[in-house]
């Protein structure tokens, strides 16, 4: 019986209680690379208001991840096209992806290197929210064709240009699916060096 309890105990402590609280624990469980990790920040007014010239420590982390992907793209370019695109993403929503989104584009811009960040969660969008900026026309709409990609670009700090989602359509997984998206990725290829795409939840 004292066996049993002991097992049992151990096993909740095991599922309940045990949490991962290094980046050197997380790459030992995983064989998925570790690019890096971020400091939980909950007391910010504005993602334009974090100082990315500035060393805090949030903005350091930013860097080295920045670092560890150039790294991790030229172990792996099979080709001299120096664009670059990243789909950021989480498996549920309000976990700040849109705020690590928004961060690492600007970390990427400040090294003077043209960035444009799409909103592509066309269900909950965020994009706008978090920038406060309008959101009459967009991402959707430029799928829909009523609008083009170099008017709805829209410049929020130097070498930084972000497209929002645009309304909510009635149909976003077919406008995700259209061959306006290649388009998209090609107006960006000639005008941009790096692209950072804001997708929904994966468990959502």
């Amino acid at each position: 019986i004292g066996f049993i309890f002991s097992l049992i105990i151990s096993v909740i402590i095991r599922l309940f209680f045990e949490k991962i609280t290094q980046i050197k624990e997380l790459s030992e469980l995983t064989k998925i690379p570790v690019l890096g990790g971020l400091p939980f920040l909950d007391n910010f007014d504005s993602i334009l208001k974090i100082k990315i010239k500035s060393k805090d420590n949030f903005v350091e982390s930013l860097r080295a991840i920045r670092t560890s992907l150039n790294f991790l793209m030229n172990d792996n370019s099979q080709s001299n096209n120096d664009f670059k695109s990243f789909l950021i993403t989480s498996i549920h929503p309000g976990e700040g992806k849109t705020f690590t989104t928004l961060n690492l584009a600007r970390i990427f811009a400040s090294s003077g290197k043209k960035v444009l960040v799409v909103d592509f969660d066309m269900h909950k969008p965020k994009v706008h929210k978090e920038l406060d900026l309008q959101n009459e026309t967009g991402n959707s709409t430029n799928l829909s064709r009523k609008t083009s990609f170099e008017k709805s670009l829209i410049e929020i700090e130097k070498d930084l240009h972000v497209i929002t989602s645009g309304p909510v359509p009635p149909n976003p997984s077919e406008l995700v699916l259209s061959d306006e998206v290649k388009k998209l990725f090609a107006f960006v290829n000639k005008n941009f060096d790096y692209f950072f795409i804001d997708s929904p939840p994966i468990g959502y």
